[in-house]
């Protein structure tokens, strides 16, 4: 599908598999000799219980077919032909994009949910097929209701983009030099801070969720981390702020933390992998596998990526 606001039947060409990363600019300087980069995503377990390590070619990673050819080049043209210097649209254009491809993977998550329904409601029931049926029930409500606010903010946010209303998200752009080794993109709705003060309550359907969009993006000094947020929220700034007061100095090692954490669309130079002790790698493995959405945020501050801050640009 295209999720131009516009798109429709005569108005879009070919939709395309189209990068949520930076390709050119960002995932050919992670990528191995045979142009292969690592990912947690999707996740799923090795025959010893550990996480998968995925290989994946640069021209497969990141990619979803939420544009037609057009529509892409159109919209996401400021970000892709010129330097990233942190304008207002292109900070826009960075949540918009990781908007888009969160709602695209939930919407393909509802509706690939009645396969699973269908496979728990075979057979004759016992009482550990009816738990699993009411715990896929509740796993469905929260996908459902997720998909639903994801859509409304996404409306929301179409306006801005017809009306060219830029100043319609607030962010945080982050400069650093060094090599990119971890590359992100996506969109996640923190419940608390990293002083454990709550944000929202995510467990409440009814409310409505806040969301923060990341993305990593290439600058002619090194790269940038662009975390944005709608401005009539507020769980986004709260956890910003306290992400940047609290990792102070070791900002990146942070950073990199919250990538696997937070943000299942991460990918990561193999040399760079291999490059981490052990027990960096089990961190690292183990945020992915945690639930974000669960107790009490704890980072490391052991040193993962060669990055150094140029500079933190709020507005």
């Amino acid at each position: 599908m295209c999720l131009h606001p516009n798109a429709g039947r005569g108005v879009c060409d070919k939709v395309i598999s189209a990068h949520s990363i930076q390709r050119s600019s960002v995932l050919d300087r992670i990528v191995d000799s045979s142009n292969h980069v690592l990912s947690f995503y999707p996740p799923s377990l090795d025959t010893t219980g550990r996480l998968k390590i995925h290989s994946v070619g640069w021209r497969e990673a990141s990619t979803f077919t939420g544009f037609c050819a057009k529509h892409d080049n159109l919209v996401f043209r400021p970000l892709e032909s010129e330097e990233f210097t942190g304008t207002e649209q292109q900070t826009f254009l960075a949540g918009y994009r990781a908007l888009c491809r969160e709602l695209f993977q939930k919407a393909a998550s509802f509706r690939s949910a009645h396969v699973m329904d269908d496979f728990l409601r075979a057979g004759q029931m016992d009482g550990m097929q009816a738990l699993a049926i009411r715990l896929h029930d509740s796993f469905n409500d929260g996908v459902r209701a997720g998909l639903e606010q994801l859509q409304e903010i996404k409306r929301t946010a179409d306006q801005w983009l017809l009306k060219r209303d830029y100043s319609a998200l607030s962010s945080a752009v982050i400069t650093f030099s060094g090599e990119f080794c971890v590359a992100s993109s996506g969109a996640t709705s923190p419940h608390q801070d990293f002083t454990g003060a709550e944000l929202q309550r995510l467990q409440d359907l009814g409310e409505p969720v806040q969301g923060l969009f990341c993305t990593t993006l290439a600058t002619n000094d090194g790269g940038a981390v662009v975390l944005s947020w709608p401005k009539t929220t507020s769980a986004g700034a709260k956890f910003v702020s306290s992400l940047i007061a609290k990792g102070g100095d070791d900002l990146p090692s942070f950073l990199t933390q919250f990538f696997f954490m937070f943000v299942e669309n991460t990918y990561f130079s193999p040399s760079w992998w291999e490059s981490l002790s052990e027990l960096q790698r089990q961190q690292l493995e183990h945020l992915a596998q945690r639930n974000p959405h669960c107790g009490r945020i704890s980072f490391t501050r052991s040193r993962f990526v060669p990055w150094k801050i140029l500079a933190v640009k709020t507005s």
